[in-house]
């Protein structure tokens, strides 16, 4: 006798709590395998603490000096975020536009292409000579780099509906908009939040590198000043503090297309 569909239910919700957990402590098992290793290499081989610091002088840095690190830290989170968010913005308005206007995406296509493969800090210094100081020229910058990927991204979805589909729509009488708005849109959410993904990270490491040379704050610019004082745990813990926003909005983007993209996760 086969299983009723309430059965079936159960199963399911349970496999999804198994794989949850799963996919929570075997990331947290690596991390945790890959600190013990890195403090036993660094005590077994007495390595100099300038050159590469303990995990647990590293942990204990970032608690123990968590207010020198804080505005720093608003500096970077604060630009990353807003970037991310204008990027995410940018990047899926103007892929609508270049996939419904094709003369215009052949123009701007091949423009867009190189901003996703000039590296950020070959613009920040022309920017900052141009505008001057200030977090929003960083903003900008940050925005130039993470919005190519995702236009790019969303650019393929939207060019490869099926043509099925579209016809439907063209059966339907609808319009260019609830065209785009019903069925392009829905059909291409699984190239849009992959782009989301790769704007985030790039976002992240844009923003990193900007700060290398734009100014004094800022976690990049911390990393750079902590090196040359040979302060490597600090350094380390400017690097740890990175690593949690870039974590974080990849996994903030991938929680948001499992509510989204229900038919496909």
């Amino acid at each position: 006798m086969g299983l009723t569909l309430e059965q079936r239910r159960e199963l399911r919700r349970r496999k999804d709590r198994r794989d949850r957990i799963v996919g929570i402590l075997a990331p947290t098992f690596t991390f945790v395998l890959l600190l013990a290793a890195w403090e036993a290499l660094v005590v077994w081989l007495e390595i100099p603490t300038w050159q590469i610091p303990r995990p647990s002088s590293v942990f204990a840095v970032m608690f123990g000096s968590f207010g020198e690190f804080l505005p720093h830290i608003i500096r970077s989170y604060s630009t990353i975020i807003i970037a991310f968010a204008c990027a995410s913005v940018v990047g899926v308005a103007l892929a609508a536009i270049l996939t419904n206007f094709k003369a215009l995406g052949v123009a701007l296509t091949p423009y867009i292409n190189m901003l996703c493969t000039t590296p950020v800090i070959t613009l920040v210094p022309l920017l900052l000579l141009m505008f001057g100081f200030g977090q929003w020229v960083l903003i900008l910058a940050v925005t130039l780099q993470a919005f190519p990927i995702l236009n790019m991204n969303a650019s393929t979805g939207f060019n490869n509906v099926e043509t099925l589909k579209l016809e439907l729509m063209g059966s339907l009488r609808a319009t260019r908009v609830q065209t785009f708005r019903h069925c392009i849109l829905p059909a291409s959410l699984p190239n849009v939040f992959t782009g989301m993904k790769l704007s985030g990270i790039f976002a992240t490491t844009a923003c990193v590198s900007s700060e290398f040379s734009g100014g004094n704050r800022g976690l990049g610019a911390r990393i750079i000043a902590y090196t040359q004082f040979m302060k490597m745990d600090k350094a380390f813990a400017c690097i740890f503090f990175v690593a949690v926003i870039g974590l974080f909005l990849y996994t903030l983007t991938s929680y948001l297309e499992t509510r989204v993209v229900k038919w496909k996760i």
